[in-house]
């Protein structure tokens, strides 16, 4: 867990330095978050709602989530200390985790800048805000307010159209969890996410953008598109394929329905994960993480497995050697995160031109 890394930027929130260095000679994320017209993947998108899809998530990959936590809020509602507050692999939810004890059970809260929106059973007001909240059970609440297509055109006006009528299709999600089911919560876990999207309230009026800067370090495979090395991709199946854009980290190129599931698919994820690098020195690369590999000159994992559908390769790459986010930074033995970009494929020669392709599009040749 970090710790003693909180600090409070001019804006008024709090920010979490989550690595002791900080260089980078990537792009900045704002260098990415503007997108032509017409996405690179237009053609293979299987529909309009695809590319829908695809222009709201140019906009949602310029909002930063950890902004909109307030460490300082939080503990004060709930009298525990923050002790990490980093991305929850990837990079459109940030993790708040506070507690007063390592091993003691303490709250988690969960931004999520990209959940769908679905107002459920209705909606009320919280902090001024119309919002829609659900106790998912006993132990963990939700509360979401809806993104209108008028602010997501604001984030990408070269990607979203200026439709502000249509109905909104994502919201911003807060979901507090006490971390044990073995006993009941201190508080009840919808009062808790209530008072605390009060006092952040004003930040969820206008979210946070990552080009402002309010965390360090800049994560710049936060704002890269898994979806805009498609036309590359595509070469490396066989007959007529479609790109499906999952979420905003996360892509899928394959034959459309009626193919069968076990059809040959290449998938794309960036995420902030484990470092894959270090993996392959520990015992764990021998039972399925993959042997140590170089693609494009950056090291990382290749490995073969079997799931449901098949067999396929994974690739596990480490986009960039800084920074280096450690879950304990008072501790050289605890694990380390890194930037992610992982391509499962049909075969290793197909994953390994898939990660050279799509380190060609976030700017890593």
């Amino acid at each position: 867990m970090v710790r003693q890394h909180l600090r409070t930027t001019a804006a008024g929130l709090s920010a979490l330095l989550l690595a002791t260095a900080c260089s980078t000679t990537e792009p900045t994320p704002e260098a990415r978050s503007t997108a032509p017209a017409t996405h690179p993947a237009d053609r293979w998108f299987g529909s309009d709602y695809d590319r829908r899809q695809a222009a709201a998530f140019v906009a949602l990959r310029a909002l930063d989530p950890c902004a909109l936590h307030s460490p300082q809020d939080l503990q004060q509602i709930m009298g525990m200390t923050p002790d990490e507050l980093m991305p929850a692999g990837e990079f459109d939810v940030c993790r708040l985790r506070l507690r007063n004890r390592e091993f003691d059970p303490g709250w988690d809260a969960r931004i999520n800048v990209a959940a769908r929106w679905s107002a459920g059973s209705g909606t009320e007001t919280v902090g001024g805000l119309q919002v829609s909240v659900q106790e998912d059970n006993a132990h963990s609440c939700t509360v979401s307010r809806p993104l209108p297509q008028a602010l997501l055109h604001e984030l990408a006006p070269q990607a979203v159209p200026d439709t502000s009528g249509n109905q909104a299709r994502h919201a911003i999600s807060l979901t507090v969890s006490w971390s044990t089911r073995s006993e009941a919560p201190p508080t009840p876990p919808c009062q808790v996410t209530r008072d605390y999207l009060t006092a952040v309230a004003d930040a969820w009026r206008q979210p946070p953008r990552r080009d402002q800067h309010r965390t360090t370090p800049a994560l710049p495979l936060a704002g890269v598109d898994p979806c805009a090395a498609a036309p590359e991709l595509a070469g490396l199946l066989p007959g007529s394929v479609k790109m499906t854009p999952l979420e905003p980290y996360s892509c899928t190129l394959r034959k459309p329905p009626p193919a069968p599931l076990d059809t040959p698919s290449i998938s794309v994820r960036l995420a902030l994960n484990d470092d894959p690098v270090e993996q392959a020195r520990t015992a764990r690369a021998q039972v399925g993480l993959g042997r140590p590999t170089t693609i494009a000159g950056r090291p990382g994992t290749l490995g073969e497995g079997k799931g449901p559908f098949g067999s396929f390769c994974l690739a596990r790459i480490r986009y960039a050697d800084d920074p280096r986010v450690r879950v304990d930074e008072s501790r050289e033995d605890t694990p380390v995160s890194v930037q992610v970009v992982e391509v499962r494929a049909p075969g290793c020669e197909q994953a390994q031109k898939a990660v050279e392709a799509v380190l060609a599009t976030a700017g890593v040749r």
